[in-house]
């Protein structure tokens, strides 16, 4: 599910309940894990995704991810394979979309890159 879907569900079911019941210990019970289910997923989830970046120079293409344990991965222009863009009906109407980088290892493996691309043209890194 969708951090945002996430978020209106939760939301939701959590003021239903909380206009339900008078119990004032009750009230900050439901209050407190409807927090706990939104940090879960949906603001850790958001927070990972603003620590993704990428960088495309003349050379090479970079990617870093991770909110603690920072992770870097290199690819030598050279070693790309294919470039594909997949663009659905609200990537399109948003100006994102999804750049998938098919890169070939020494040992003859494939690997893929997904990037998240926004309208000004940055890069956000999905790696799968």
């Amino acid at each position: 599910m969708t951090p945002a879907l996430v978020l209106v569900i939760v939301a939701s079911g959590a003021i239903w309940l909380l206009t339900q019941t008078t119990a004032l210990w009750l009230k900050w019970t439901i209050a407190i894990i409807a927090i706990i289910v939104v940090a879960i997923t949906s603001v850790i989830p958001i927070l990972n995704w603003l620590a993704n970046t990428s960088t495309l120079t003349t050379h090479r293409l970079i990617s870093r991810w991770g909110l603690v344990r920072r992770t870097q991965n290199d690819v030598a222009l050279d070693r790309v394979d294919s470039i594909n863009i997949e663009r659905g009906f609200l990537d399109r109407f948003l100006g994102a979309g999804r750049l998938l980088v098919h890169t070939t290892g020494t040992d003859g493996t494939s690997y893929l890159k997904v990037f998240r691309v926004l309208r000004n043209g940055t890069c956000k890194c999905k790696n799968f």
